[in-house]
């Protein structure tokens, strides 16, 4: 089965970033290669998180394009409008659910909903994903529990280096600052030696995770492809 162009664009934007962001590997990674580490991580989790999000739209542009040419519903499209639905009817006030009067209405609705869903779309952890590919008919059970856990820890590692956050388990400590006319007003803050311990890793350890993550992203990719 041929792949979505998606995934053929994620490809060679990985090797591209690659070619411009790669530094031979060494038993003992370098300032430098660290640094280029860095960026090589920001940059691959933004190349992946734009993958999920246009495949799902491409998703539902081939399916209304099915829909405008056959007149008929694809099983990716009523699954948005079934998600949707229960999404409306489960949330509060109930007496805010619209009953619309036609298939025409009832599909809008729903499409519009889900590409706000994307839209609103910030990282690749478990529950962004979930709520990009459970709405078009998948189930929890159609995932990998290991490859989730493993883009839980590639999100998060992509969080610590993007805002710098220190490598600690105790997180930022309360200070108490005491205003003149004040009580004292408790801050967390990072402590200046906490942040000498922010993580960083070189480029061929992020491509080592890189390997392990990609090949269920082609399964997606033909997953996705399957329900228009």
């Amino acid at each position: 089965m041929a792949t979505l162009i998606a995934y053929h664009e994620l490809h060679n934007a990985l090797n591209r970033l690659r070619s411009r962001l790669s530094s031979p590997a060494r038993p003992v990674a370098r300032d430098a290669d660290l640094l280029i580490g860095d960026a090589y991580l920001v940059s691959t989790h933004a190349a992946i998180e734009f993958f999920f999000e246009e495949l799902s739209r491409r998703a539902v542009y081939a399916s209304l394009w099915k829909l405008r040419t056959s007149r008929v519903r694809s099983p990716l499209l009523e699954a948005i409008a079934a998600t949707h639905y229960y999404a409306c009817a489960t949330s509060l006030p109930r007496g805010d659910l619209t009953v619309h009067g036609s298939v025409e209405e009832e599909t809008k609705a729903a499409i519009a909903w889900y590409i706000r869903r994307l839209d609103g779309n910030n990282g690749v952890k478990r529950l962004n994903l979930l709520a990009m590919l459970l709405p078009l008919g998948f189930h929890e059970s159609d995932f990998d529990p290991v490859w989730l856990a493993s883009m839980d820890s590639f999100g998060g590692l992509r969080g610590d280096t993007a805002h710098g956050r220190p490598v600690t388990r105790f997180g930022r400590p309360p200070v108490d600052i005491a205003p003149s006319g004040f009580g004292p007003i408790k801050v967390p803050v990072w402590s200046t030696s906490a942040t000498r311990t922010r993580t960083s890793q070189a480029p061929w350890d992020i491509d080592r995770t890189l390997s392990g993550l990609l090949p269920e992203m082609r399964l997606w990719d033909m997953r996705v492809r399957s329900r228009f």
